[in-house]
């Protein structure tokens, strides 16, 4: 179950990562939206240049997402309400993928929302990652060993300035040596965001 969930979560280029966007000890209260702009970058041992992607997230507390590729192909993953679905862009019309293997994002998504409230109780049996901050840097571990066949290890690393995470490094297994690099820019929190943008593509 976790080799297939996994590697949605890798194509769609951390997606759960990207609501930890801010540290609880730049903010007295947890944002209550995020929106911002993002540059994926996936290396490879296999490929002489990286692939590189362009997007946008919109996040409102405490389950409504909407993570969405604008370039080089069009697809978005929407979360409303907890119940995640994705679609992909295909010849100018939006189409369903039930395929794509989002049952473990609702469960990720909430300990993610937890650690932005400054809550890092790794010992909850219900907790995925295992984390831990050193300096500019939180370091997230799987904890389920059939996840770290997969992921090795997420790099999240926050600004000197404001504590606003500049990048997100999704460090694959040791044998693939494969790294998705994800840098967010134009970054507004606490604005309004229609309900719409979580429903529909």
């Amino acid at each position: 179950m976790w080799k297939n969930t996994v590697f949605s979560l890798v194509r769609l280029a951390g997606l759960i990562l990207a609501i930890f966007l801010f540290s609880s000890q730049a903010f007295a209260a947890f944002p209550r939206s995020i929106a911002a702009d993002f540059v994926q970058e996936k290396e490879m041992k296999i490929l002489a240049r990286p692939l590189v992607s362009q997007g946008r997230l919109l996040f409102r507390s405490p389950d409504n997402l909407r993570w969405e590729y604008l370039t080089p192909v069009k697809s978005v993953l929407l979360m409303k309400d907890g119940v995640a679905r994705k679609f992909v862009g295909e010849n100018g019309a939006w189409h369903e993928d039930k395929s794509a293997g989002l049952d473990a994002i609702p469960a990720v998504l909430a300990q993610m929302t937890g650690w932005l409230e400054g809550r890092f109780d790794n010992s909850n049996s219900q907790a995925i990652f295992t984390a831990s901050r050193d300096g500019r840097v939180v370091r997230l571990v799987p904890k389920e060993e059939g996840m770290r066949i997969v992921i090795a290890a997420i790099e999240l690393h926050l600004a000197a300035s404001d504590d606003l995470v500049e990048e997100v490094d999704i460090h694959e297994s040791a044998d693939t040596g494969a790294v998705t690099r994800i840098r967010f820019r134009n970054t507004v929190t606490d604005g309004a965001i229609p309900d719409a943008l979580f429903a529909t593509p």
